[in-house]
């Protein structure tokens, strides 16, 4: 009898030991970034602001009351596991028509990253996107 009891002791010492890894996310695997998670206005320094919408349309400018009335660029977007595709719309500045990809992810400071992977515009490939983090700062 002693011995059922030590088993059953150690089953649930064990169990329990699962349910508080997987509670933490020990054994969770990452799930990536999603619409939701992009799905804001994001600021990269002092001067440049990203909108994504969940419609999947995208909007970009040199100040935050700017994205609505004189963006830069504009256009929609696809996200596909954490590869960002930007198609930039007649209305854009400099990307007119124009495709880009970039890795995207969330930092564990709930920043955004881009990292290129390829951009038909210069201007948004190498001088917007990947240069620094962006901060979240309309929900």
């Amino acid at each position: 009898m002693e011995s059922r009891t030590k088993t059953v002791a150690i089953l649930v010492v064990i169990l329990s030991l699962g349910l508080a890894i997987a509670a933490c996310g020990g054994s969770r695997p990452e799930q990536g970034i999603t619409v939701e998670d992009l799905t804001c206005v994001w600021k990269q320094r002092e001067d440049r602001y990203l909108q994504f919408n969940e419609d999947g349309t995208y909007r970009f400018a040199t100040a935050v009351h700017w994205l609505d009335t004189a963006p830069l660029e504009v256009g929609q977007y696809q996200l596909e596991g954490e590869s960002l595709t930007f198609i930039a719309s007649n209305e854009s500045f400099d990307c007119t028509g124009l495709r880009g990809s970039q890795a995207v992810e969330l930092t564990e400071e709930g920043q955004l990253q881009f990292v290129l992977l390829e951009d038909e515009c210069e201007f948004r490939g190498l001088l917007v996107l990947p240069a620094r983090p962006w901060d979240r700062i309309e929900p």
